[in-house]
């Protein structure tokens, strides 16, 4: 078992303290997305794939050749060896740069990366059963359970955030919110900043997935309708001046909450330069950014050091002190699981990680909200058929007038960020 991390505890009571105060934003990446289809909603580098397959196959056939060649043995057939030629090449020149590479063989027409992008992320409606659509050019590909936004509803319900920004593209924090029936203004215009009032707002800073025969263009401007380009980010404080005008307000005033992103997503790094132009050589001891991190790997010295020199405190929720903080493991609790140490299956679950990400996530947006996990509602349970011992816990979501308790199982692999 991995000993626990009292300065990430320390993180999560901080954190918690200012959202309190009302002193803190969420700013929702990609990775929160895949909470409601990890097959349908992509990462980065998901999103990317089929780009840079696209930019480099006659590259990457000839570089698969040469491994071929070379290989004592066929390790990887050529969809694997493609994936990792794609992260390397993510890695190597930078995901804003692919997207402007793509864009200027397209004769630099900013159309055609928006038109990728809305072949590859999916439109999500609700139907009248009350389940969740999923289109791409109006064509439905999958029909899910309204359940799959439970999470969206629940961080939604931390309705203390002064304001959820947002750099991912879908709409599922907009359906979440009629899904939901709270007060929320969809943020997509610099205009509507006048006009919002007190109502709670939800940021769509790098534009919004269009419905079917929507105008093109993001904030009035009809060059592109997505923010994605090296460029595209370089002119954001020119092109969209009110957007860029409250995020760094919110950012010198509070701090951020951000959910969904990798400590390297080209997108919390823009946020991270941003941030450093405002306030220059300040105290970098204050801290800005709140980075929920889902990985059970350990932070690399450098990614620690980078943390530290950009007002950054990570908070990995599979680390134990930090699930003792969200009230997953209360003493009583954790002496019953512990005294049966003679049980083979209970040790191993013990130094694994207990939670899985969707049952994490969970936990601290209760947590945040002031709504505490009651111990009695983690029981021991047996696996069907085994007669092995693991953990699961009841806990009550927004569905049905918000009154129903569901039985969350396990599930150890499930992560949802890269």
């Amino acid at each position: 078992m991995n000993k626990p991390n009292y300065q990430q505890q320390s993180a999560l009571i901080e954190l918690k303290q200012a959202y309190n105060n009302g002193c803190a934003s969420a700013l929702v990446g990609a990775g929160f997305s895949l909470n409601v289809s990890n097959k349908y909603y992509l990462t980065w580098n998901g999103l990317l794939s089929d780009l840079i397959w696209s930019i480099d196959r006659t590259t990457l056939e000839e570089a698969y050749l040469n491994y071929k060649n070379q290989a004592a043995n066929i390790i990887l057939n050529i969809e694997e060896f493609g994936k990792k030629y794609v992260e390397d090449r993510i890695n190597e020149i930078g995901a804003l740069e692919v997207a402007s590479k793509y864009v200027h063989r397209c004769n630099n027409m900013h159309e055609a990366i928006d038109s990728y992008i809305e072949k590859h992320i999916p439109y999500a409606e609700i139907n009248d059963e009350g389940n969740v659509l999923l289109s791409i050019e109006g064509k439905i590909i999958a029909d899910l359970h309204s359940n799959c936004l439970k999470l969206h509803d629940l961080l939604l319900s931390c309705n203390r955030f002064k304001s959820f920004f947002t750099t991912n593209y879908d709409n599922l924090l907009d359906l979440a919110v009629s899904h939901s029936m709270r007060d929320f203004v969809i943020v997509k215009e610099g205009s509507q900043f006048s006009k919002i009032g007190n109502r709670g707002k939800i940021i769509k800073i790098h534009g919004s997935l269009r419905a079917q025969n929507e105008i093109y263009g993001f904030d009035s401007c009809n060059k592109h309708h997505y923010i994605i380009t090296a460029e595209d980010y370089s002119s954001y404080d020119k092109s969209h001046p009110a957007f860029s005008s409250v995020l760094r307000s919110e950012m010198l005033q509070g701090v951020f909450c951000l959910i969904g992103f990798s400590g390297t997503d080209p997108n919390f790094r823009n946020c991270i330069d941003w941030l450093k132009q405002i306030m220059g050589a300040k105290d970098k001891t204050e801290t800005k950014f709140y980075l929920i991190d889902m990985s059970t790997a350990q932070t690399p010295d450098y990614l620690n050091l980078f943390y530290e020199n950009n007002y950054i405190k990570c908070i990995k929720l599979q680390d134990k002190a930090v699930q003792e903080q969200l009230g997953l493991f209360d003493n009583k609790l954790r002496d019953s699981l512990f005294e049966k140490a003679d049980n083979e299956r209970l040790v191993q679950f013990r130094q694994k990680d207990s939670f899985s990400s969707f049952e994490l996530l969970s936990a601290l947006f209760k947590y945040i909200g002031n709504e505490q996990i009651d111990a009695s509602e983690i029981k021991e349970v047996e696996f069907s058929g085994t007669g092995d011992s693991s953990v699961v816990f009841q806990t009550p979501f927004y569905e049905n007038g918000f009154s129903q308790l569901e039985k969350i199982s396990i599930d150890y692999n499930y992560d949802t960020t890269e």
